[in-house]
């Protein structure tokens, strides 16, 4: 990660104007600026656009304000300015990249991250996270991912549901379907 250029896209797309930054600390693997209100931690992205032929860089900024965190996605490519992700015009104009050089699951995932505000109608969407590790959002790639994740116990097997239909006559789900839905 080029942390010259990261801390100089951060200072420009992710602070407001007129937040001071007191403090950098850089190296290759991470970027951290202090403000008086704000930690800013940048580290390198694990999203799909990083591996992009354009792609120099793919940065993920969490902006952490205790007990708020915001998510904010940076691409630093090759050749060009920086691109702030978290601007809808920015994810447009991306967009139009998509199938020639942007896989469509690689942008999938840049929206599953960096779109899951509750709301998306300012110049930059904030999407907010638990804390500074856990993502605001993401895009599930594997079909096991929740069993890789999560113990869910054995459970016994479960009768397809019946219930009563009036004049306490008991329907069984899967015959009362087959009458709904025509073979």
């Amino acid at each position: 990660m080029d942390a010259e250029r990261t801390a100089e896209a951060i200072q420009r797309y992710v602070l407001d104007p007129t937040q001071i930054v007191e403090n950098v600390w850089a190296s290759p693997e991470s970027v951290v600026l202090d403000t008086p209100t704000t930690m800013y931690w940048a580290d390198p992205a694990d999203w799909g656009v990083a591996g992009e032929g354009w792609v120099a860089d793919a940065v993920r900024v969490v902006a952490a304000r205790q007990p708020i965190f915001v998510t904010h996605g940076l691409l630093l490519p090759l050749q060009g300015a920086p691109l702030h992700l978290n601007r809808p015009e920015v994810m447009a104009a991306l967009g139009r990249r998509v199938g020639v050089e942007l896989s469509p699951l690689a942008y999938a995932e840049l929206f599953g991250e960096l779109y899951s505000a509750w709301r998306i109608d300012g110049p930059v969407v904030r999407p907010f996270a638990a804390s500074q590790t856990v993502r605001a959002g993401w895009l599930v790639r594997e079909a096991d991912h929740f069993a890789r994740v999560m113990v869910v116990p054995d459970a016994p097997p479960v009768a397809p549901p019946a219930f009563e239909q009036g004049g306490g006559r008991r329907v069984d789900f899967d015959l009362f379907l087959a009458q709904l839905l025509p073979a």
